[in-house]
């Protein structure tokens, strides 16, 4: 490393950093930062720290986002693109820790021109909505949606979605209807946006229009939490509608449909293996696009890929124990998170199967 410190000024030393962390190896990032430190490299400082908050981010160590953030002139020696991103990334450790109004004041720092500010808009929406705030939650998605222009991305519809499910939320069941026809039927959103849709549609007492968002979900052969909702919500709405037959009917399948599912998330729990690569993560048992995604659960399952491939290696006796201690604790530990992760979600199932057999009786105390 002699090499690299003698150049400790050069950017070039953020791409250095950027790829040590990548592969998790935080003491040549935190080494680099020292040495700008001492040679008073203060852009090269900016920049290691900003890949370190990064990373931290990255591994949800919102405390320590925040606390590498602490130096002002940390920001204003990045560049303008940077700079936005490291507001964006104090913003969103802050919501971490619910203080959203704190977390405001950074997102409005980010200008329309930036790359991120849409991003900034939608968590300044969602702040201001964990305070009930939805007018000028509204507002912060209607400027990023205007700053989309013409492009349709899975950001776009994500702020769809959120303002869909914002206006439902606050009772404007038609503006929340016209918000979810706005997604895309490619989109990873499609199954929320149909739930949103049904919702809507059920408080306005539009019956066959609920059904028919709600069919379509059922009829998707999906491991998705709004699939599963939409069986129950089937059965729920053919009761409204008076057709006591089809909705015991819908009831019985829905029972049946959240029965198999249970079993398959307790035989799930109690077969996961330490090889997570081919286990959850690629047989996607989990029902929610969050746990599938959950980031804790990707980075430990990156770090047993990359400790897998040294293995492969020839290395000393020392170093191959190392490994596979560290193997094993990550091992422990991604075998841990995804079970409290599949128990969270058996609770949801769960209750979707209470509620399902309590309609069935009240529809047989009926007759």
């Amino acid at each position: 490393m002699p090499a690299i410190t003698q150049q400790i000024h050069l950017p070039q030393i953020q791409k250095i950093s950027a790829l040590a962390l990548s592969l998790h190896n935080i003491a040549i990032a935190e080494t680099l930062l020292k040495t700008a430190k001492n040679q008073g490299a203060t852009f090269s400082e900016a920049r290691i720290t900003f890949e370190l908050a990064k990373y931290h981010a990255d591994q949800g160590q919102w405390s320590n986002v925040i606390t590498m953030f602490k130096d002002s002139g940390v920001i204003e020696n990045l560049t303008k693109d940077d700079a936005a991103e490291a507001n964006l990334l104090i913003g969103s450790a802050l919501q971490q820790q619910k203080k959203h109004r704190e977390a405001m004041v950074y997102y409005e720092k980010i200008k329309p021109e930036s790359i991120h500010y849409r991003l900034a808009q939608l968590n300044l929406a969602t702040a201001n909505i964990r305070q009930d705030w939805w007018t000028d939650a509204h507002l912060a998605i209607q400027r990023a949606l205007k700053a989309s222009g013409s492009e349709r991305d899975e950001l776009y519809y994500r702020l769809y979605t959120v303002l869909g499910f914002s206006q439902l939320q606050f009772g404007f069941y038609r503006d929340a209807r016209e918000s979810f026809r706005n997604i895309s039927l490619n989109s990873d959103y499609i199954n929320r946006a149909l739930l949103g849709l049904g919702m809507a549609a059920l408080h306005q007492e539009d019956f066959i229009g609920a059904l028919n968002a709600f069919n379509l979900l059922r009829e998707k052969n999906e491991n998705d939490i709004s699939v599963a909702e939409s069986n129950l919500l089937v059965a729920f709405t053919l009761r409204q509608l008076g057709q006591s037959e089809a909705a015991l009917k819908a009831y019985q399948e829905a029972i049946d449909y959240y029965s198999t599912l249970l079993s398959k998330q307790k035989e799930a729990i109690s077969s996961i293996t330490p090889n997570p690569t081919e286990d959850l993560l690629m047989s996607k048992i989990f029902l929610r696009p969050e746990t599938r995604n959950n980031k804790q659960l990707n980075e430990i399952a990156e770090k047993i890929t990359i400790i897998s491939n040294l293995q492969k290696y020839s290395l000393s006796s020392n170093r191959i124990n190392e490994l596979a201690a560290a193997k094993q604790f990550l091992e422990k530990e991604y075998i841990g998170i995804a079970q409290e992760l599949l128990d969270t979600e058996q609770e949801s199932i769960a209750s979707y199967l209470s509620q399902s057999k309590f309609g069935l009786a009240t529809i047989y105390d009926g007759k």
